[in-house]
């Protein structure tokens, strides 16, 4: 399955409007493009629980694998953090 840009704009926006936890956007897009999470981690070199941190506003992610994470699905999910959760868009933004 593919997944466009537009689309995966367009999921993350929706869910960023309802305060739908990044991390779940992501894993849905993951799932639209063929990959789990944990792939996507991995092949980026990080352990899953990086990913989830990261998407959770534990702490930012690297901007290498920030640029990576944005390579494979397209658009760049941090972005896209729900609008209630200023600690990660506040972090991104950096």
């Amino acid at each position: 399955m593919y997944i466009s840009k537009a689309q995966a704009t367009e999921v993350l926006t929706v869910l960023q409007k309802n305060n739908i936890p990044l991390h779940l956007g992501v894993a849905l897009l993951c799932k639209a493009s063929g990959f789990s999470m944990n792939e996507l981690a991995e092949s980026a070199g990080r352990h899953r629980s990086y990913l989830h941190q990261t998407l959770t506003g534990v702490f930012s992610p690297a901007d290498d694998f920030r640029r990576y994470v944005k390579s494979q699905l397209g658009v760049d999910p941090w972005l896209f953090a729900p609008r209630g959760d200023s600690s990660i868009a506040d972090k991104s933004a950096r």
